[in-house]
């Protein structure tokens, strides 16, 4: 795939990059950076219902995969928004992402599945 001149990397079940060490997240890491030295600008669009999933590690792999200069470094992120022990902190992961990510919401999207239900009736 390395000899096709591409600019543009759209991904879809992008969850599946999460795992830092994993093969297809090297792949595409690779495949971006020859793009990008032999092809000029790449845009990388990632699609996935569920960027967060089990731990803040996930999110950022994503996050790096697509801007490595803003999100370089793992354990200044995990400092920063590890924890999520206030509200505060989740507005500013928030804000933070929000030029990355489109969110929709299933009464955005999908107004005829009925709402959660608590308990046994």
């Amino acid at each position: 795939m390395q000899e096709i001149p591409f600019r543009t990397a759209i991904v879809d079940e992008a969850h599946r990059l999460r795992n830092k060490q994993g093969k297809l997240l090297e792949c595409m890491v690779e495949l971006s950076r020859v793009a990008i030295a032999e092809y000029g600008f790449q845009l990388k669009v990632l699609i996935t219902g569920t960027p967060l999933q089990n731990n803040i590690e996930e999110l950022w792999v994503l996050l790096n995969y697509i801007e490595p200069v803003r999100f370089p470094d793992y354990n200044d992120f995990f400092n920063a928004f590890g924890k999520m022990q206030n509200k505060e902190t989740v507005d500013e992961l928030q804000k933070k992402i929000m030029p990355y990510m489109l969110r929709r919401v299933k009464e955005d999207v999908a107004k005829d599945i009925p709402s959660k239900v608590s308990g046994v009736e």
